[in-house]
């Protein structure tokens, strides 16, 4: 080729030719000695490469049944390892494994693989895993990393576990505290009823607590929290968010909240009583009251109130203190309606200050029941006083009941029936018109007797009405016009008395008193003119009532009441000594006399009221210190 290239070209034969054709030749020659090494160079390499390459596929054989560098299974090295190596080092790792196991009120446990017999159980995984791989791309894992996540690869040895969940605290049934439902609490004075929250409890479902822990061993878990593991624990069935619940507590605390002021005796009915009435139903959604109980309340409330037909105290004018033992006056609560009211007034919510409702009622509260206005007639002395508002009206004698003929005044204390202006009285063998009628107990009454030409003294002994109170026309007349149905008239028989002396004073009134009667006294009754007037016709004691017009009920007058009165007799005795009576005489240890209700008695509104102010306890007692009546309806007694 050489040899082409130099006689192939034009040769010239100038001096600077010859130079670069020897130039040529040089360089012709050096590229002929540097391609020799080239030549060995890359045959070396190529044997290199050979070598290496067949080291590569040589190690390559190696992954076909080992992992790939760098590789681990579940953060296990087993880089290199065969499905065995990897297995073995993966059961030596394994028994460093502890889990962190929380409970409710318990201290928390730590587990360890030894407590619980905890091994792997491998299947094909690993085998598959490297079964996987390409041998010949092991070089791509030279600089990389892969970390298989493989679960369930775990057991426990059964009896391991069994002793192991034997001795953790929370498992044990005996520290068990059962879970409580949310509830209504007990009535908290002030407050009501309020919605107690639930409490969970620490008493669990053994069995799937025991399932839950094992499966948090086999698979590593570091920690496992009871509390976090839905189901596990026993759950309270209601909550303090149940809607049921809080209407009920609703329902409870209307009828808590509810207060009745019942105005004698600062007697108060609120959540503290009525707590014990109120029950609620199975199901928790009503309400119901013990009507039983709410009967009781009033039993007792109307003992307090009640002075129909009790003994009561009085303070006679002869200034001896004595007691009323007969009679029907007084207060006397109507329970069944009162009981009713009640039970519609509790769920309301609202506080009411009340007043009973009556089927009977009396002029002041307490035992004094007849306060001060009411006639003071005293057998014994045959002298009868009349005091309206603790101030006197008439002092005066009469004849009662005919002692030798059994036709007696009874003793006790009786409410005026009502006043009537000519009437007849009529009875076995008699018939006899008076001016001035005040009926008060079974026929007997307050009359004028113009007949009579002396009163006092021991004529009712022999010669006295058939059970009247006979008096003076001026006497009666007075006390008529000043007396109200319902006024009470207190009979009774005192040993030792005898007509007053002339100088015993008078009543004198207070003038808190006199406040009090301008302010509660009832409205005065007048009687009709005697020439208008109809004519009653009325048996008398025991006899049946007999009218030609219907009893009158006179209109209050415009005249304001009259003056203090003294009335005298023209015979009036001198003050002695009483002469005993005999042993048919009335007196005040006689029996009760079991009166007949009259019908038509006006009763005290049932509904909420606003009450009058309550009169003093006390009642009166027969002049100075009485107390001023209750405004109220008085009832009618029976009739004469």
């Amino acid at each position: 080729m050489e040899e082409n290239y130099e006689t192939s070209r034009p040769v010239e034969e100038t001096a600077s030719g010859g130079q670069e054709e020897e130039g040529r030749q040089y360089h012709s020659r050096a590229r002929k000695r540097g391609a020799a090494p080239l030549k060995a160079a890359g045959c070396v390499f190529g044997v290199l490469f050979l070598l290496c390459a067949g080291a590569y596929v040589f190690r390559a054989q190696n992954y076909k049944r080992t992992f790939y560098p760098n590789t681990s299974v579940n953060g296990i090295d087993v880089s290199g390892l065969t499905s065995d190596e990897a297995k073995k080092r993966m059961n030596e790792s394994v028994q460093s494994y502890t889990l962190t196991l929380k409970s409710r009120e318990q201290d928390d446990v730590t587990i360890t693989a030894g407590e619980s017999g905890l091994e792997y159980v491998f299947d094909e995984t690993f085998d598959n895993l490297i079964g996987a791989q390409n041998p010949y791309l092991f070089g791509l894992h030279l600089w990389g990393h892969e970390d298989f996540v493989i679960t369930a690869m775990g057991k426990v040895d059964p009896e391991a576990f069994e002793t192991l969940t034997a001795g953790i605290p929370c498992l044990q049934e005996s520290s068990f505290r059962a879970p409580e439902n949310a509830r209504i609490s007990d009535f908290i004075p002030g407050t009501g009823y309020e919605v107690v929250p639930e409490q969970e409890g620490t008493s669990l479902n053994i069995d799937r607590t025991k399932e839950v822990l094992r499966t948090a061993i086999c698979e590593l878990r570091p920690e496992l929290d009871l509390n976090a593991e839905e189901g596990l624990y026993d759950a309270p069935s209601v909550r303090a968010d149940d809607q049921v619940l809080n209407a009920s507590c609703a329902s409870l605390n209307q009828y808590a909240k509810t207060v009745v002021n019942y105005d004698y005796g600062g007697i108060v009915l609120d959540g503290s009583v009525i707590r014990d009435w109120l029950t609620l139903s199975e199901t928790g959604d009503q309400v119901s009251v013990d009507e039983s109980k709410a009967a009781e309340y009033v039993k007792n409330l109307a003992s307090r109130y009640d002075t129909w037909n009790k003994a009561k105290p009085f303070k006679t004018s002869w200034d001896q203190d004595i007691t009323i033992k007969n009679g029907f006056y007084g207060w006397r609560v109507n329970q069944q309606e009162e009981k009713d009211w009640l039970l519609s007034a509790l769920s309301s919510g609202q506080t009411y200050d009340r007043t009973p409702s009556f089927t009977r009622t009396a002029a002041a509260y307490g035992d004094r029941d007849y306060g001060n206005t009411y006639v003071e007639v005293n057998l014994t002395a045959q002298h009868l006083y009349f005091y309206k508002n603790g101030k006197q009206i008439v002092s005066s004698d009469f004849v009662s009941g005919n002692v030798s003929r059994g036709t007696i005044t009874h003793p006790g204390i009786y409410p005026v029936a009502y006043k009537q202006r000519n009437a007849t009285l009529k009875g076995r063998g008699y018939s006899t018109k008076v001016s001035y009628w005040m009926p008060f107990h079974d026929g007997e009454g307050l009359h004028d007797a113009p007949w009579r030409g002396a009163f006092g003294g021991n004529i009712y002994k022999t010669n006295g009405s058939h059970g009247c109170v006979n008096l003076p026309p001026s006497a009666a007349k007075s006390i008529f016009e000043n007396i109200d149905a319902g006024t009470p008239v207190i009979v009774y028989s005192l040993g030792g008395t005898s007509a007053p002396r002339e100088t015993q004073p008078a009543v004198q009134e207070t003038a808190a008193q006199t406040a009090a009667a301008e302010t509660t006294a009832a409205p005065q009754e007048t009687a009709a003119p005697a020439e208008t007037a109809p004519q009653t016709t009325v048996q008398g004691p025991g006899a049946a009532l007999q009218t030609s017009a219907a009893p009158e009920t006179p209109a209050a007058p415009a005249a304001p009441a009259p003056s203090p009165v003294t009335e005298t007799t023209a015979a009036a005795p001198a003050p002695a000594p009483a002469a005993p009576a005999p042993s048919a005489a009335p007196s005040e240890d006689i029996a009760v006399v079991q009166p007949v209700p009259s019908s038509g008695t006006p009763a005290v509104d049932a509904g909420p009221v606003s009450a009058p102010a309550a009169p003093s306890p006390d009642g009166g007692s027969g002049g100075p210190g009485a107390v001023s009546p209750v405004p109220a309806n008085v009832p009618a007694g029976p009739g004469a």
